[in-house]
């Protein structure tokens, strides 16, 4: 269960930073 907000956390960041480069490449 402590655990949960790590993995939220992550997920969270790891689309922000996917985002950032598809975005990035797009221009």
């Amino acid at each position: 269960p402590y655990l949960l907000p790590f993995w939220a956390l992550s997920f969270v960041l790891l689309v922000a930073v996917i985002g950032a480069i598809v975005l990035a490449r797009k221009d």
